[in-house]
């Protein structure tokens, strides 16, 4: 059994996709523990507000199977890869931690460096500790500069 840590983006019919996205990883994967919802803009200041959260659960699927079922959700939802003009980002999945019993393995390198992924994940596992400070992301989060990237706390009935 793994613990996933699992960061879920949209900046195109963001509400409907997240919603979405949410119902198919209970349907696959049962319960969910999930964060608080964001608003922020893009990394690059081009295209529509991001809207972004960060979800756990337990499963059973070996991490590249997961990974596999993740990209199969997204596409099902209508993601569309690649270079685009101006990015619409219908469903974003994007695997952050994966903790068994024996490792935890931090998918993600850039948990600590964006406002969006760390602010949710400290809600929900802040007691969880980064490889990389030796820190759990509770207090990573209390000592980010939240100016660099600023996010908005948004209502969404999920």
């Amino acid at each position: 059994m793994a613990k996933v840590y699992l960061s879920i983006s949209s900046n195109f019919r963001a509400q409907l996709n997240i919603n979405s996205a949410l119902t198919a990883l209970r349907v696959t994967f049962g319960e969910l523990e999930v964060s608080n919802v964001y608003r922020n803009l893009p990394l690059h200041k081009v295209g529509c507000h991001y809207l972004n959260l960060v979800v756990c659960f337990d499963t059973h699927f070996d991490i590249h199977k997961l990974v596999a079922e993740l990209k199969n959700i997204e596409n099902s939802l209508g993601r569309v890869r690649g270079v685009m003009k101006i990015p619409q980002v219908s469903i974003d999945l994007d695997l952050l931690k994966y903790v068994t019993v024996d490792e935890s393995i931090d998918v993600c390198t850039e948990i600590t460096r964006r406002s969006f992924l760390l602010s949710p994940i400290s809600e929900i596992a802040g007691h969880e500790i980064d490889k990389n400070s030796g820190l759990n992301y509770a207090a990573l989060w209390q000592k980010f500069d939240k100016s660099i990237h600023p996010l908005e706390k948004v209502t969404l009935d999920l």
